[in-house]
């Protein structure tokens, strides 16, 4: 009973200092704008992913060296990458070449380039780092000593994926929360039948930098269906694909996983 009541304080805590971390480096962040072009998201993705590492190095007792990019590590988050990515490409390639929608790379092709550089930086930095060492990494860990089988887990940590999400301000609406809460049951998904934290990282960091390439903020990529791309092609499509191919699997998960 004490350990159940210890893991789900501990639980508490550090969702508790996720949400404090969010908000702090928001307001940090608003200082550095107008520096230099995205300064304030730099400046918001380094607050964020260093208080994650030291948090975490923290709670497994300074074992920090868990949470390196191993040659595992980075070979796990290419295949979350590219998986995601060549969904995406054959979804878009696709519905071009049937005519859905049209897609164009406006600006010279260095300038793509470079924007899209920026952008995977920002993006591992800011979300796709820190968020999934936290929920997918530490947290996934300790909710299986707590709700038991993988399916369970996975919920957990997608309801609390989602909480989190609503009580930092990035879910302004129930279909964002709902948006919020199937990306959680995905990437838990890969984590539980993987057994790795990495290849969920390498997901996150190719859905969230092809979303928001055709943002305004950045628009690398522009097309004359931005919804459907988005919510269609990028998303629910990809999404569904994970799904479908892991559903089965997830019940024979390994009973343990690591962040290796």
């Amino acid at each position: 009973m004490k350990s159940k009541l210890r893991l789900h304080a501990e639980v508490a805590a550090v969702i508790t200092y996720a949400i404090a971390l969010w908000w702090g480096a928001r307001s940090i962040s608003k200082v550095a704008a107008g520096i230099f072009p995205h300064s304030d998201h730099l400046v918001f993705a380094l607050v964020v992913v260093s208080g994650v590492m030291l948090a975490l190095a923290w709670l497994s007792g300074g074992r920090a060296a868990s949470f390196q990019f191993r040659p595992a590590a980075l070979l796990a988050s290419a295949a979350g990458f590219a998986g995601y990515t060549i969904t995406a490409v054959i979804t878009l390639g696709a519905a071009a070449l049937i005519g859905v929608v049209s897609l164009s790379f406006p600006g010279e092709p260095s300038n793509v380039f470079a924007g899209a550089a920026a952008l995977l930086v920002l993006v591992l930095l800011s979300e796709a780092l820190p968020e999934e060492l936290l929920f997918r990494g530490w947290l996934s860990e300790r909710l299986r000593g707590l709700v038991g089988g993988p399916w369970l887990t996975i919920m957990a940590q997608a309801g609390l994926f989602t909480f989190f999400a609503v009580a930092v301000g990035a879910a302004a609406s129930a279909s964002d929360a709902g948006f919020i809460a199937t990306f959680g049951v995905v990437l838990g998904m890969l984590r539980a039948v993987t057994g790795t934290v990495w290849v969920p990282v390498g997901f996150h960091l190719a859905f969230m930098t092809a979303q928001q390439s055709s943002a305004p903020k950045w628009s690398l990529i522009m097309s004359n269906e931005p919804q459907l791309v988005q919510v269609v092609l990028l998303t629910m499509i990809p999404f569904t694909v994970v799904i479908a191919l892991l559903f089965d699997r997830v019940k024979r998960a390994p009973r343990t996983a690591t962040l290796a």
